[in-house]
């Protein structure tokens, strides 16, 4: 008798793991690349974070370490130099 395989969400309990898209098309980097390629190729604008995202990111972790060495709190708008 073959146990009955019971989900719960995506989880199987049988083989004790989560099944994995197969493909290619799946696949982080190579979609990442194709998308860069698409930008620099034909103009496609970038989906997700741009230069400005990852520069106001990069404010906020120098924000955070000012405030750790100061003490105290630190505005973005005065966050300066480097982590």
């Amino acid at each position: 008798m073959v146990p009955e395989v019971k989900r719960r969400g995506e989880f199987l309990y049988q083989k004790r793991s989560i099944p994995s898209p197969l493909g290619e098309d799946a696949h982080f980097f190579r979609l990442q690349v194709e998308g860069f390629a698409d930008r620099i190729l034909h103009g496609v604008p970038t989906p997700g974070a741009d230069v400005d995202n990852g520069l106001a990111a990069v404010r906020r972790l120098v924000a955070l370490a000012r405030s750790a060495e100061s003490g105290s709190k630190v505005l973005l708008s005065e966050a300066e130099g480097g982590v």
